[in-house]
């Protein structure tokens, strides 16, 4: 007799999960409106700038500026700051490739740092021996909507005089101590790509208090123009990272909609972390008790296949999505992918940054056992399953207790796959 629903028996999940992204009647007439306005453009129409403002208040920062997706975000803070060819740049090990590739995209150096075990974020004692005197920023990924240590972050950042940079694309909504994201660094930069909290399937968002910076890229975003001067008059060297008036307006109504998502998706998962804790082999991301409110992109835990009678990590996801649940691939660690493992950069350091090409770090020696660690255990479910009910966590916490009970089934399964 079959008992986890993988060798037949009834899923644990009995109701689907919401699907993403949401849309309804708001987004369909935001969409309309500027279709019909014939303003497509954000250096004509409205719906730019009234996002730009809404975005910066419900962040409680000054500024706000749209640009073209969250990688460009990265890259434009760095050229604001003023991060260039041969800087380094701290970034964690574990994260998205775009933290990454941004910095190369401004000819600096990539300076990969471990994280912590229960976090998943920076390590700010290994960020503090990591900074040199070429060191000119530190960039902090919030993964899965969780700020780490960012009151350490921001105190070894000050002593050192290093402006902090926050990756808040997983972070929309996240707070610490009652500050949201964005307010810890010299810059914030937010992601509206398809699997986000927000979305219009691309976009992206900085936010900012300081004023030179947000001139600075401004300008940057709109192909060196000032504003005040004429059309055709470029004073420094910009490009295109506009957002357009339809991007804008969906993404208005998307903001309203994340009010009322983030703290449902922050119970869902303050709950649920009360319920994996209890299952030996799964440990929930930890939750500093001043993280006031974690935006949530995923959830995120540690699966040892150890206490699953030595059931692998992808035969675990196997399992539990025959069960209802949807799981997403973990982040490598960035030292190991083939750009980084083997200096797969291209053009990008070629010709003329023969030098810089030379200082490279062996990315592929480096040590990040955490990192290994983390990206060889994590488990992600989406976003979208937090924005369920109670009752669907219990349902999870029940799946994931029926395949430790009866991990036997599933690996005469997973044998059974591999042999078949």
């Amino acid at each position: 007799m079959s008992r986890i629903a993988l060798t037949g028996a009834a899923p644990a999940v009995s109701r689907p999960f919401p699907s993403w992204p949401r849309h309804g009647q708001e987004e369909r007439e935001a969409l309309l409106r500027v279709l019909a306005s014939g303003r497509w453009w954000m250096g004509d129409g409205e719906e730019v700038l009234s996002l730009e403002r809404e975005f910066a208040e419900y962040h409680k920062t000054r500024h706000a500026v749209a640009v073209t997706n969250g990688t460009h975000s990265l890259e434009m803070i760095l050229t604001g700051l003023g991060v260039g060819y041969g800087d380094e740049v701290i970034i964690p090990d574990y994260t998205f490739i775009a933290t990454a590739t941004a910095v190369l995209f401004v000819n600096a150096i990539p300076i990969p740092v471990d994280i912590e075990p229960d976090t998943f974020c920076l390590d700010p004692d290994r960020v503090e021996a990591a900074i040199t005197p070429d060191t000119r920023a530190i960039i902090h990924v919030y993964v899965a909507g969780n700020t780490g240590r960012i009151d350490r972050l921001r105190a070894v950042a000050a002593r050192h005089h290093v402006p902090l940079i926050e990756d808040a694309a997983h972070g929309h909504g996240t707070s610490w101590d009652g500050i949201p994201a964005g307010n810890h660094g010299r810059a914030g930069s937010f992601s509206f790509q398809a699997s986000k909290t927000m979305t219009a399937g691309e976009g992206g968002m900085i936010v900012t208090n300081d004023d030179s910076l947000a001139e600075n890229l401004e300008s940057l975003r709109n192909c060196g123009r000032v504003k005040g001067k004429p059309f055709y008059v470029h004073e420094a060297l910009g490009s295109n990272y506009r957002m357009t008036e339809f991007q804008g307006a969906l993404l208005r109504v998307q903001l309203r909609r994340l009010r009322d998502d983030v703290p449902r998706r922050h119970e869902n998962a303050v709950y649920l972390d009360r319920l994996l804790s209890q299952i030996p082999g799964i440990r929930p991301q930890h939750k500093d008790p001043r993280l006031t409110m974690q935006g949530h992109y995923i959830y995120a835990f540690l699966y040892d296949p150890d206490a699953f009678q030595g059931l692998t990590r992808e035969g675990f996801i196997e399992a539990i999505e025959a069960e209802g649940l949807v799981c997403q691939e973990s982040y490598p660690a960035v030292h190991s992918t083939p750009l980084f493992a083997r200096h797969q950069f291209g053009p990008r350091f070629g010709g003329g940054s023969r030098a810089l090409y030379s200082r490279l770090p062996d990315y592929a020696e480096m040590p990040f056992p955490v990192a290994a660690r983390v990206a060889g255990q994590a488990v992600w479910f989406p976003h979208r399953v937090l924005l369920s009910d109670r009752q669907a966590m219990e349902e999870i916490a029940e799946a994931v207790s029926r395949i430790q009970r009866h991990a036997s089934e599933a690996l005469t399964r997973s044998r059974t796959t591999v042999n078949g």
